[in-house]
């Protein structure tokens, strides 16, 4: 008899965990094609970002829902109130009069040099020689506010897999740009033990997750996400999705 009560037990608490997830309200995100901060596999949402926000939005009594989108298409659907979350944004003004930002980062976009590993180029150039390089970057991508104040005159190429290769076969100098990003693509063409950060030219840019102002109760939203991304930030959790995601300075 007792078994069976103990059974009992584990059905109807099985039951009403399904049921609380179910009851839990769906935000809807868009995000764009960003390896390592947000991307599609095989219809699922993967990324830095993405796991950030998930944490995040689960503790504060959320699920999220993705949908990826060009950057210029979220951004109109966030005033307009179609989608509710943008997971990695930089805060501007004029962004604010149709979203909230949450009042702590989810995470820091780095801009970095990086260079051969065979010692060809100096470790440590100085700003004032930087234009006498050869500068590779990605056609149409920020490079940072530090780096854009620098008027570089950059090689532009198109995909970040032609420039990695660009640099080891010794037809860049230097490649610029988001370094988890460049740390992926790395990774995934097996250039990581042939590559280096130039740790004396780096420029961090804080990213936030914000919520539409056309959300209901978007407010009472942004408080209860700010709450549970403070604590979370705090946990071994969001310090191993940093160091898997290659955002942490000693996994470049």
């Amino acid at each position: 008899m007792r078994r069976i009560a103990q059974a009992l037990l584990l059905v109807t608490a099985s039951i009403l965990g399904s049921t609380a997830r179910a009851e839990m309200p769906i935000l809807k995100a868009g995000i764009s094609n960003y390896p390592p901060y947000g991307y599609m596999e095989n219809g699922v949402a993967k990324g830095a970002a993405v796991e950030i926000t998930n944490a995040v939005a689960k503790a504060a009594g959320y699920q999220v829902s993705y949908e990826i989108k060009p950057f210029a298409r979220t951004l109109k659907d966030m005033a307009t109130g179609k989608i509710d979350l943008k997971i990695l944004i930089f805060e501007k003004p004029e962004r604010a009069a149709y979203m909230h930002f949450l009042s702590t980062p989810s995470l820091f976009e780095r801009y970095v040099l990086f260079r051969r590993k065979d010692g060809s180029m100096p470790s440590a150039p100085a700003i004032d020689d930087l234009p006498i390089f050869r500068i590779g970057a990605i056609r149409g991508k920020a490079v940072g506010p530090y780096f854009e104040s620098l008027k570089l005159k950059l090689h532009l190429v198109s995909k970040e897999e032609n420039m990695m290769k660009m640099l080891v076969k010794g037809r860049l100098d230097y490649i610029l740009g988001d370094g988890a990003q460049l740390h992926h693509e790395a990774t995934k063409l097996g250039l990581r033990s042939r590559i280096e950060v130039i740790p004396g030219h780096q420029h961090a840019t804080p990213s936030y997750i914000a919520v539409s102002r056309q959300t209901p109760e978007s407010a009472k939203v942004v408080g209860l996400l700010t709450t549970a991304l403070v604590n979370f930030k705090q946990t071994a959790a969001y310090a191993d999705i940093l160091k898997r995601y290659g955002f942490l300075p000693n996994d470049f």
